[in-house]
């Protein structure tokens, strides 16, 4: 029997397409998401989006949108929103726009890597940062030992070794992800698209094969 952990509790739809015969799956929500209440408006044309649950605070029509992931492009086009360019890591975002010289908004949450801050500081750009969502870890201590842990945040892999030291196969969202499980020592696999369906994806694709 193949043990996994998902460190989110995912929709039941996200499931049926698959047969888990061989597999045991434990769910837990790693981390609790809460809207946040900004103190200011984006104030610059160029608006950085890091994440799905930063999308809805902001009219964000007359703003060109950078973002990472499809979960996040969806999230921004089905409220009206283009997105001018999509990236698969906030570093690459961060490259990217800076190369246009000019200030920009970058809309987050309260736990975040700082990549897009440094990027804009070591090019002296200036960057207005907005907390629109706080994300607060949920750790719970596991004895089980696992083949495999499903990853969806960084803050779900710190949360993660809050309790726990094992370091199994991580099956990651997304290279930012996968770069933060990397520093406790795991193994991983990127899933082929930033959504959750497609980590589940990678995690059968790989003990089916």
């Amino acid at each position: 029997m193949i043990k996994l952990l998902v460190t989110r509790v995912l929709p039941e739809p996200i499931w049926e397409d698959y047969s888990l015969d061989n597999f045991e799956v434990i769910e837990h929500d790693f981390v609790d998401i809460t809207k946040a209440k900004p103190l200011e408006y984006p104030a610059h044309r160029n608006v950085l989006v890091s994440s799905q649950n930063a999308v809805g605070t902001f009219d964000l029509k007359q703003k060109r949108v950078f973002c990472v992931g499809t979960r996040t492009q969806s999230a921004l086009e089905e409220r009206g929103f283009s997105v001018h360019q999509r990236f698969s890591s906030a570093s690459d975002m961060a490259n990217e726009v800076t190369k246009l010289g000019e200030p920009a908004t970058f809309i987050c949450g309260s736990k975040r890597l700082p990549i897009v801050e440094e990027v804009f500081r070591d090019k002296q750009l200036k960057l207005q940062v907005l907390v629109v969502y706080k994300t607060t870890r949920t750790p719970r201590k596991f004895s089980e030992k696992w083949d495999a842990i499903l990853f969806f945040s960084p803050s779900g892999v710190h949360s993660f070794h809050e309790q726990n030291k094992q370091a199994p196969l991580a099956i990651c969202i997304g290279e930012t992800t996968a770069e933060c499980a990397q520093t406790y020592g795991h193994p991983t696999v990127l899933s082929k698209n930033q959504t959750k369906k497609s980590v589940v994806q990678a995690a059968v694709d790989h003990f089916q094969s």
